[in-house]
């Protein structure tokens, strides 16, 4: 008896590990692929412009394949402020929160550097800066904005009254990043995520402004998750029923 209760205790740790294993490595190999095609899609040669449609177009489907690649093992989160939401919504354990960020962060910084790395770009490329002629509060505010409708629609594809709309799910969240950046990159950057933000500036060692790509996307993650689920949420969430969730 005390043999058995061992082993099964063995082989529940065993499977929490292996859990947060999966987690982990799914939102750092989602991270990473977004953050290299991704700003990949910014490049310009001297025989092909690129324009903000072209970027935000590619970051948009990139956000897809990710999605639609580690959606069912960790959510496709890539990014802390949906992490945070879907930790508020109750479809991530707290004690999975660390593996997501760490997985997240590390994506963010091997996916920038391995671009670096295969082509030669100037300091500063891919970063996300308020544009010009607009102010640091004014940048803060749209990242805030934006970020909110983002993580509405991540609560909203939470919710077990929409468990039977997830088909389409990855396309629908690529779409929703993409026109977020069609109307907001060329004023405040349009990052939503720290780690969007994160490993541009780090390879290029310029942090100016950067405090705008936390503050906004966690703040705008923490009271947007908070009054969706207080207001709109009146169903208990199954994460077994919800194909980005994750469950204990």
């Amino acid at each position: 008896m005390i043999k058995r209760q061992i082993a099964n205790r063995r082989a529940k740790m065993d499977s929490r590990l292996k859990l947060v294993l999966q987690c982990f490595f799914a939102e750092f190999f989602g991270t990473a692929m977004v953050l290299f095609t991704g700003c990949m899609g910014a490049m310009e040669t001297k025989l092909f412009d690129n324009s903000h449609f072209q970027y935000s177009l590619n970051m948009a489907l990139m956000v897809m394949v990710a999605v639609q690649c580690f959606g069912h093992v960790s959510g496709g989160h890539i990014n802390p402020a949906v992490t945070l939401a879907g930790w508020i919504c109750g479809v991530v354990k707290f004690h999975m929160i660390l593996a997501y960020f760490l997985g997240q962060f590390l994506g963010s910084v091997v996916g920038f550097g391995l671009l670096k790395v295969i082509v030669s770009t100037e300091d500063g490329f891919c970063m996300t800066l308020p544009g010009n002629n607009i102010s640091t509060g004014q940048a803060f505010a749209i990242e805030l904005v934006i970020t909110s409708i983002l993580i509405a629609v991540c609560c909203s594809s939470w919710d077990d009254k929409n468990s039977k709309y997830q088909d389409s799910l990855a396309l629908r969240l690529g779409l929703t990043v993409g026109t977020l950046l069609f109307s907001a990159g060329n004023l405040s950057g349009g990052s939503m995520s720290p780690v969007r933000s994160f490993g541009p500036a780090l390879w290029s060692l310029n942090f100016s402004q950067h405090w705008i790509y936390w503050v906004a996307p966690m703040s705008a993650s923490l009271v947007t998750s908070l009054a969706y689920k207080t207001t709109f949420m009146t169903t208990q969430q199954t994460p077994s029923h919800i194909s980005i969730d994750v469950v204990d």
